[in-house]
């Protein structure tokens, strides 16, 4: 874990807050949990330059915004050679930056409609020798922080081909930080570790920490005294990466692959953060089923990833239905953490729908209020959990004692929580 951070994330304390933001920022603050919704971002539509208006998906993104006319803008500029143009108008092949940056944010749109092959192939055959990534196609001297970014957008494509040019653009930024090190480089390196699913060392962890300042900002040289927006929002963000389960590029994938949710979905801001979060997940057909109901046994697991305990060590339950199921783990979790029972000493009964009465019941364990609960003079054993929850606005959007609840509700309900 990160250590001695100088601000908490998603609290409003983030130095970056103190600067005036453009798409970085936002995104970095996004990665870190604050709430950025409402935020003002300059607006790119007059702009020939393609990086301009990939930029501006990106914070667009970040805030939750519609992106579908920039997408078809950047997706339209892409080539017969499969390269994004330089210009919005299609033309230009000089920019790197203008390919990858097609790619992540057409990827993190959940964006298909481009040619990914012919995106891949342009980008693979404008790696160098040494492993890393011009600026400029054809420049042989290659660039740190363009390089590790070129791994974020080959990962984020999932593709074969490209696990050999992924470890040899390893190679090229590991030897690159020993001897040029900064704290954009640093950040980048991270992002693009956490993008692959690679170890963070905790030396890395220690490194970025040096380049933080008391005051919250980063600096962009260990020797330099004082800090700058451009280092700050690489470290805020690369210092984010490390404690979340997902990159910001891959949640916001996640979510924007969904099918079969949009704004006027009820509990959609709640799918959005849990799914961005990867607490929540969509099925294999890229849709999220809101209305389908919820089994107690799928329930816990979504309370086991939303208390960030999914691969925690529980004694084994010793209900007879649980033997060998799937959700056995999650259910052990849920109930050594006090907020689940059994329908009896003996079952768990993981295969029924969870009804609005259970529900009332976690939440209001979840907040302390268990005792409480059990001594409300009431007529069943939920008249308490109900009183409670109410009273605490511990429920969700068409709360219902006996109905089951769907995967919308059990998202708003630990979205609330946490």
């Amino acid at each position: 874990m990160f250590t001695g951070a100088a601000w908490g994330q998603g609290t409003g304390d983030s130095p970056l807050l103190d600067y005036d933001l453009d798409e970085w920022g936002i995104l970095a603050l996004h990665a870190a949990g604050e709430d950025m919704k409402g935020t003002a971002l300059e607006i790119a539509v007059d702009s020939k330059i393609t990086t301009d208006h990939e930029a501006y998906m990106m914070g667009l993104l970040a805030l939750g915004e519609n992106i579908s006319e920039e997408a078809e803008l950047v997706a339209g500029s892409q080539m017969e050679s499969g390269k994004f143009g330089d210009y919005i108008d299609g033309t230009g092949e000089e920019l790197i930056n203008s390919q990858i940056w097609g790619i992540i944010a057409l990827e993190s749109a959940g964006y298909d409609s481009y040619d990914k092959q012919k995106a891949q192939k342009w980008l693979l055959n404008h790696q160098n020798d040494d492993g890393g990534f011009p600026v400029f196609a054809g420049m042989k001297s290659s660039d740190g922080d363009l390089t590790a970014m070129a791994i974020v957008a080959l990962d984020l494509m999932e593709m074969v081909g490209d696990d050999a040019a992924i470890e040899k653009a390893f190679e090229f930024i590991e030897f690159n930080n020993e001897c040029k090190e900064t704290a954009e480089s640093l950040s980048w390196e991270i992002i693009a570790r956490k993008q692959t699913g690679r170890a963070i060392d905790y030396s890395l962890e220690e490194n970025l920490e040096a380049y933080r300042l008391e005051n919250g900002l980063y600096r962009h040289l260990k020797t330099m005294s004082s800090g700058n927006y451009m280092a700050t929002w690489h470290g805020v963000w690369a210092e984010a990466e490390i404690e979340n389960r997902l990159t910001v590029f891959d949640g916001l994938k996640a979510k924007n692959s969904l099918s079969d949710i949009d704004r006027e979905t009820k509990g959609y801001q709640s799918i959005s953060r849990l799914v961005e979060n990867g607490v929540l997940s969509g099925y294999p057909d890229g849709t999220f089923r809101p209305s389908d109901s919820v089994k107690r046994g799928e329930f816990v697991k979504m309370l086991a990833y939303a208390m960030k305990k999914e691969n925690a060590q529980s004694n084994p339950n010793g209900f007879i239905d649980m033997q060998g199921h799937w959700a056995s783990p999650y259910v052990a979790i849920a109930v050594d953490s006090g907020m689940f029972n059994g329908v009896s000493d003996q079952f768990f009964d993981p295969e029924r729908g969870i009804t609005g009465a259970q529900l009332a019941a976690v939440a209001v364990r979840a907040r302390g209020l268990d005792a409480e609960a059990k001594a409300f003079n009431g007529d069943t054993w939920y008249d308490g959990y109900v009183y409670y929850a109410w009273l605490h606005d511990l429920q969700y959007q068409g709360f219902d004692i006996e109905k089951e609840a769907t995967r919308a509700q059990c998202a708003e309900l630990i979205d609330i929580l946490y």
